[in-house]
């Protein structure tokens, strides 16, 4: 596989773009997960406390069991809630990378003619490891040695 040599420029505007790229992954799916954790607890509280209510004015439990049972449904609420959360953030950042990542990375590999492959490496060097772009990205393996990316500012003159 060629590997193409990217200016310093070029470069600069590659580590711009995938900053920007996994800023915008991470500000979808945290907005998200947030939504579906407060909507989770809210939601499955209102039949708890209802249900406690009706208990305790009909004389079923007392207060201290009430209590008791209003605690435990909270521990599960915030289980399920959580559970809720992980799956919607993670439904969010596959349709926020579908929809608006890929196209962009797209656009950039085809305005450079850059291998897609090249980009990913590139793109996964520039990120922290626990950057959401990692998820989607394919890098070269370091043991392949013909198929290096070259940027310019690395090679010796």
């Amino acid at each position: 596989m060629d590997t193409l040599q990217l200016t310093v420029e070029q470069t600069q505007e590659l580590t711009a773009l995938v900053e920007e790229l996994n800023e915008k992954l991470r500000s979808a799916a945290s907005s998200s997960a947030e939504r579906a954790f407060g909507l989770g607890c809210s939601i499955g509280l209102i039949p708890v406390i209802i249900i406690a209510v009706v208990l305790y004015s009909m004389r079923i439990i007392n207060l201290i069991l009430a209590v008791l049972v209003g605690i435990m449904s909270v521990m599960f609420l915030v289980g399920t809630a959580s559970l809720l959360s992980s799956v919607a953030r993670a439904n969010t950042l596959k349709r926020t990378y579908q929809r608006e990542v890929e196209p962009e990375i797209n656009r950039f590999t085809s305005q450079y003619g850059l291998p897609r492959r090249q980009f990913d490496t590139l793109a996964s060097l520039s990120l922290p490891d626990d950057a959401p772009l990692h998820i989607f990205l394919k890098p070269l393996p370091p043991e392949q040695g013909e198929e290096t990316v070259v940027v310019e500012s690395q090679v010796e003159k």
